[in-house]
């Protein structure tokens, strides 16, 4: 497979890609400590599907999260019940992700008790039809 140097993460030419399935860890040591930051190194240079693993920790989610890739991603906690996504005061009213691409979630916790506003609880996620390539 050749590598594309003219794509840039971080202002440095990507020289690898991930082929057929990675998995990539989203926790304070290592290189993404954001759900965000990880979405966006993937729109970069995604060559297959991928599974998101995501520490034993609280990510409390302030905007929108796009999700529009190439191909499927899996967002997992460690095990079950150890993560968990919360919500913060900037998504009153919209949801957590906007899922445009195939999108999966396992084993972990939804948290939305952060907003204490009736009737403006955002919805986890918004799904729209895509089509395959």
């Amino acid at each position: 497979m050749k590598s594309n140097p003219k794509k840039t993460v971080m202002n440095k030419p990507v020289t690898t890609h991930f082929s057929i399935f990675a998995k990539l860890d989203v926790k304070t040591s290592s290189s993404w400590t954001t759900i965000q930051e990880v979405v966006d190194f993937l729109e970069l240079i995604m060559t297959g599907p991928a599974v998101i693993r995501l520490e034993e920790a609280a990510y409390n989610i302030s905007a929108t999260i796009n999700i529009h890739l190439p191909y499927s991603i899996t967002l997992q906690g460690m095990s079950y019940g150890t993560a968990a996504i919360a919500t913060a005061t900037g998504l009153t009213g919209k949801p957590v992700f906007k899922c445009l691409s195939k999108s999966y979630f396992k084993m972990l916790n939804f948290d939305a008790t952060t907003l204490k506003q009736r009737g403006k609880m955002p919805s986890f996620f918004s799904v729209a039809e895509h089509t395959m390539k």
